[in-house]
């Protein structure tokens, strides 16, 4: 019986053509050393490269413990009546992983020729990074990568194994009726709360356990308590009537510039904000760094936090200031400066996560279209803490009338 489905496992003998797999094990094992980021999460590279490397000594003569057996490429016509046929042998049928993972090439154009425009098809390959579940690992990290070789092509550069969603820590299955309703949940929390959620909980190495209550929590905490809290709190419109309609600023290392204002230090107060926004020489790498190199990991769970968290800073500072019981035009002016660059900031990294909502919050701040770039990001707030800016930032006090919260309370 299959561990897996539960069903009934019966032996059969039939003639196939073979892919002789085994003559490239050590292919395999020299692709995996000269790559360590070729599979992620690291804990996949280490089981597929075991699985061919492991290794004793019989007789001074190197054996593998684990057998790379020969593949078998095709099925019998009378069994898989469609498909595609193998060449020059109609009898048979070519199995439908092997053509499967050649889609990957004959979607751009494999095989290539000299004809106009198949060099830049033949360009896109290697893939940067090829995204796959756990469960068919050795399909893309074995099989596939000795296919390539064999047709002397490189193998893709990174495959990203993510794990999988479970309910009640069960696998999700049709025929058990443990599934979740992506549409459902959409209707009750909105396209971009969920993905959102799926994002911040869910896996690359362990699996996630669907949860409608974590997907509550996650909207009253995350989104409507951190991040639409401080929309709202810097939006007040008692708040914008004490600063004129807009002003430009211009930072260079400590000091932000406010043109036809005064110069703001960063200080006690604005320190934590100041070094997230634009790093510390030497002793803070900034937001932005920490998001890139979380992403450049894979790590995207840990890029939505380091946004998260640069808002979280931002809502400590606004309320340390207290900027609604001041008149203080200056303090007024340091928090406003403060947290609509954060709201900015965050906007823009949290666009891949939740595109309608950052659009939503980056139009209610009046940024630019041109300002809403990650190009834009690095240059205005990814130099070195001991650079100057990039020229003068406008900032609007009077975005254009908007309605309703950016995260409405969830109905009961």
């Amino acid at each position: 019986v299959s561990k897996e489905t539960g069903s009934k496992v019966e032996w059969m003998e039939e003639e196939n053509y073979k892919f002789r797999l085994s003559a490239f094990r050590e292919p395999l094992i020299e692709w995996l050393d000269e790559n360590p980021r070729a599979i992620i999460p690291e804990s996949r590279y280490k089981e597929v490269y075991n699985s061919l490397a492991e290794h004793h000594f019989v007789d001074g003569k190197k054996v593998y413990l684990n057998p790379l057996e020969d593949l078998s490429v095709s099925r019998p016509r009378s069994r898989l009546s469609w498909g595609i046929p193998v060449p020059n042998d109609p009898e048979h049928t070519i199995y439908v992983w092997i053509d499967a993972l050649t889609n990957y090439l004959t979607v751009i154009g494999y095989p290539w020729t000299s004809s106009p425009g198949s060099t830049a098809l033949k360009d896109a390959w290697p893939a940067d990074v090829q995204v796959i579940g756990k469960d068919i690992v050795r399909f893309h990290a074995i099989y596939w990568p000795a296919m390539l070789i064999a047709l002397g092509l490189s193998p893709p550069r990174t495959l990203l194994a993510h794990a999988h969603w479970t309910i009640d820590r069960q696998k999700m299955s049709k025929s058990r009726g443990n599934v979740a309703d992506p549409f459902d949940a959409m209707r009750k929390f909105g396209v971009d709360p969920i993905r959102y959620y799926l994002i911040r909980n869910g896996g690359i190495a362990i699996d996630a356990d669907w949860s409608e209550d974590q997907i509550v929590k996650h909207y009253k905490r995350d989104l409507a308590g951190v991040l639409g809290n401080l929309v709202n709190r810097i939006s007040s419109v008692k708040l914008l009537e004490k600063l004129p309609e807009a002003y430009e600023y211009r930072r260079n290392g400590d000091e932000i510039a406010v043109r036809g204002f005064a110069t703001l230090l960063r200080n006690e107060q604005n320190a934590t904000v100041h070094d997230l926004l634009w790093g510390r020489a030497d002793t803070h790498p900034g937001a932005l760094r920490g998001y890139q190199d979380k992403m450049d990991d894979f790590e995207l769970a840990r890029a939505v936090e380091v946004a998260l968290e640069l808002v979280l800073e931002a809502n400590r500072f606004f309320t340390h200031m207290e900027p609604w019981a001041t008149t203080d035009v200056k303090k007024i002016l340091m928090t406003h400066l403060y947290v609509t660059q954060t709201l900015h900031v965050a906007g823009v990294l949290l666009q891949p996560v939740m595109p309608n909502k950052s659009r939503q919050l980056l139009d209610r701040l009046g940024v630019a279209e041109d300002q809403r770039t990650w190009s834009y990001l690095q240059k205005h707030f990814g130099n070195r803490h001991d650079e100057a800016g990039e020229g003068w930032v406008r900032v609007s006090c009077r975005p254009a009338p908007t309605s309703g919260q950016l995260f409405p309370k969830l109905e009961s």
